[in-house]
């Protein structure tokens, strides 16, 4: 049987990166909302099936929803960590997260 990609992937960041409590967590929330998103627009239950578009477009949405740059940038980071494990287990070929680029972020004062 199969084991869940999300499961693996925070098992990974909890035991052998040792990631904080809540970096885990903003993790869960962010991949879990991404998850939700395929399912809703896409009818899609899997992470490891979303492509460049798929990925594209959940940004476009963020950005229609005016969430704040940074969040949308913590998003993509979230999505690029996610990706780039799988990839490197072997477990999807293509990484779609390879030419997204995350919206310019204001400068603090």
């Amino acid at each position: 049987m199969a084991t869940d990609p999300l499961d693996d992937f925070l098992n990974y960041l909890t035991h052998e990166k040792r990631y904080s409590p809540h970096t885990i967590s903003a993790y869960r929330t962010d991949l879990i909302e991404f998850r939700d998103y395929l399912v809703v627009k896409y009818e899609m239950n899997d992470l490891l099936d979303a492509n460049f578009q798929i990925v594209r477009s959940w940004i476009a949405d963020l950005m229609e929803s005016e969430i704040v740059s940074r969040s949308v940038n913590r998003k993509i980071s979230s999505l690029r960590s996610f990706f780039r494990f799988h990839v490197q287990g072997n477990r999807i070929k293509n990484n779609p997260m390879l030419k997204v680029q995350g919206p310019k972020t204001s400068k603090r004062l």
